[in-house]
């Protein structure tokens, strides 16, 4: 501990000011939530795969078609936290994540509610899209609170959510 307090002390040493108003506790907690937050994404996409055949059953598609609401939940996963990057940097963190968890929370509602193929695709592709892009900003958090030395441990504590 005494050791991320000297990391910290040099960057500002070097710098002439202090990097960030946040103490120890209060960067360890936000990244910390930051990390939960990220924990969404792949906790969709895996708890989705044991009711593969219990969807198709109650939508009367093949098991197929429902294996295409995995392939592009992985597509939209992989495309959109490079658009959600950057939109978090011209817009600002904390709207990009409300409007992240607005689009999460509202597709896990419909996908709830839904009775439909082509509904279940369009919500699975935007719950990946409110989900994954939680993880892209969470990045933009931490480096945004901590000094470069202090990243490192932070960042392996994001990948863990």
């Amino acid at each position: 501990m005494g050791n991320e307090n000297d990391h910290q002390a040099h960057d500002e040493a070097k710098n002439g000011e202090k990097y960030s108003e946040f103490t120890q506790t209060q960067k360890r907690w936000i990244v910390g939530l930051v990390a939960f937050a990220g924990m969404f994404s792949p906790l969709s996409s895996f708890i989705y795969y044991p009711a593969i055949h219990t969807i198709a059953l109650d939508l009367a598609v093949t098991i197929t078609l429902v294996n295409l609401t995995i392939t592009s939940y992985m597509i939209v996963s992989g495309i959109t936290p490079a658009i959600v990057g950057d939109l978090a940097d011209m817009a600002g963190r904390r709207p990009v994540y409300l409007a992240t968890f607005l689009i999460y929370f509202a597709a896990n509602i419909g996908l709830a509610l839904q009775r439909s193929y082509p509904a279940l695709l369009i919500l699975r592709m935007l719950q990946s899209a409110g989900g994954s892009g939680t993880i892209a900003v969470a990045y933009g958090v931490v480096s945004d609170i901590a000094t470069p030395a202090e990243r490192g441990g932070f960042v392996g504590a994001v990948l863990c959510g």
